[in-house]
């Protein structure tokens, strides 16, 4: 699970970033590149201070007719939907790395449905945790009372 969700945080930079036209691509063929594409190209090389190349895609964008300002909201809009799709599979890689209780922020096991409590507190269990202990990520069984990322610390009541 780790290797998908690494893949999917690399992969998304990399779909963003090759939206470009490269040179090649774009000298071959100055009409086959599509306007976003274009528009894209001459401000990345614009930015990157690539004088020539930002001189000859905007050329070939003032021929279709772009204004600058045509090309940044296509390239915003661009940006908008690339993001809207990694917010999405980002949140989709999550909710499957955490199946089966995988985000806790426990390293007990998880019986179904059953209780963690602090040994020694007010809790009725039935499964008691020794600590104190720090938390790596949510607190499912409310070990952490004071909210300081310290579960089971002393004298600190958890669990009714």
């Amino acid at each position: 699970m780790k290797f998908k969700i690494f893949s999917l945080l690399f992969a998304v930079p990399v779909i963003a970033s090759g939206c470009a036209a490269a040179p090649k691509t774009f000298y071959a063929n100055p009409s086959a590149v599509k306007d976003t594409t274009l528009c894209r190209t001459f401000l990345d090389s614009a930015n990157a201070g690539d004088e020539e190349y930002a001189r000859d895609t905007a050329a070939e964008a003032r021929r279709r007719g772009l204004t600058l300002e045509q090309c940044q909201s296509k390239v915003d809009a661009e940006n908008a939907i690339l993001i809207g799709v990694a917010v999405v599979a980002t949140g989709a890689a999550a909710v499957a790395a955490c199946q089966g209780g995988g985000c806790s922020g426990y390293s007990a096991p998880a019986y179904g449905n059953a209780d963690y409590d602090c040994h020694g507190g007010g809790g009725d269990g039935p499964f008691y945790v020794h600590g104190p202990f720090r938390l790596n990520g949510p607190d499912i069984y409310d070990l952490d009372r004071d909210i300081d990322g310290i579960a089971c610390e002393p004298f600190q009541d958890v669990g009714a």
